[in-house]
């Protein structure tokens, strides 16, 4: 609260001049008047105490006004104090709605993940049962083209026997010949269709061959995510911050390790930090020696490059 400095209002000051005055003019009329009639002067009033009443009353005043003016201070400070707990709950407020959003958005994340799994997943069986179908359809049709086949063979084969007892003997040796020819043909014939048979089974197992070392692919790839997530954790765990670090700093490592883990080399290659903050990356990559074993030994790699971000939060 401000000090104010105490005056005495103008006013005042010639109200009690001009009181003053009359009174001294009153009293020295008296004076007069009882020396003119040899009668003693009259007691003269206390003009000092008319002064310090009007001192008194400007004092009464003054703290009547502090005191006004402090319960407004007082009043202002209440209202300041009350618009910073509504602002700290509304503050509150929108953390908390801020909070439900961030889960919404990581529910409706989950869910699409989940979604988008399960039309992979039906996607895997259409493809697999379109499959089987394929290779039923094309079963179906080579049993009905050898059955349409030995039709046609069993109906070639009774005109040959009619055509062949009326030429029996005159044409035996054609017969022989034809029958031959038959034969070659016949034999020709399922080459042609075991060829094509092999064929179509060979497309088959490459087919199935083929998603089964594109699943291995994908389990590699999640298990080389997981082993390269437990190195960075490990390291961000040891790490140590700079006293000076600069926000979003990072830098490109580069690790060779044994089989088993052990450290043999560390690099900080391209860092937007500074040297203190590179050093520490380099540091704490060393404490992490031995690095977390690979999930799989087909993920392990002699030689790791990764970006080192710390969580500075």
């Amino acid at each position: 609260m401000v000090r104010r400095k105490r005056h005495i209002p103008t006013s005042v000051v010639l109200a009690v001049m001009v009181h003053a005055l009359a009174l001294a003019l009153l009293i020295i009329g008296f004076q007069m008047s009882h020396k003119l009639r040899g009668t003693p002067p009259p007691e003269i009033p206390n003009v000092k105490a008319t002064i310090m009443d009007a001192r008194e009353l400007e004092r009464q005043k003054e703290e009547k006004r502090r005191a006004e003016e402090l319960k407004r201070q007082q009043a202002l400070q209440a209202k300041r104090l009350e618009e910073e707990k509504q602002k700290r709950a509304e503050q509150e407020r929108r953390k908390e709605e801020l909070r439900k959003q961030e889960e919404k958005r990581k529910r409706q994340q989950a869910e699409a993940e989940k979604r988008r799994a399960a039309e992979a997943k039906r996607k895997a069986e259409l493809e697999a049962k379109r499959q089987a179908e394929v290779k039923k359809e094309r079963e179906r049709k080579r049993k009905e083209a050898e059955k349409r086949r030995a039709e046609e063979k069993r109906r070639t084969e009774e005109e040959r026997k009619r055509a062949e007892e009326k030429r029996r003997q005159a044409e035996l040796k054609k017969k022989q010949e034809e029958a031959k020819r038959r034969e070659q043909e016949r034999k020709a014939e399922q080459q042609r269709l075991a060829a094509i048979l092999a064929e179509e089974e060979a497309a088959i197992r490459a087919a199935e061959e083929r998603q089964r070392q594109a699943a291995y692919n994908r389990q590699l790839q999640a298990l080389t995510a997981q082993y390269e997530a437990a190195i960075r954790t490990k390291i961000q765990r040891l790490w140590r911050k700079p006293a000076n670090a600069s926000a979003g700093a990072y830098c490109d490592v580069y690790v060779r390790q044994t089989p088993g883990g052990f450290v043999q080399e560390v690099q900080v290659q391209k860092c937007t930090g500074d040297e203190a903050f590179r050093r520490s990356v380099e540091a704490a990559v060393w404490k992490a020696d031995p690095l977390p074993p690979p999930p799989k030994t087909e993920v392990f790699d002699r030689e790791l490059r990764f970006k080192f971000i710390p969580d500075t939060q």
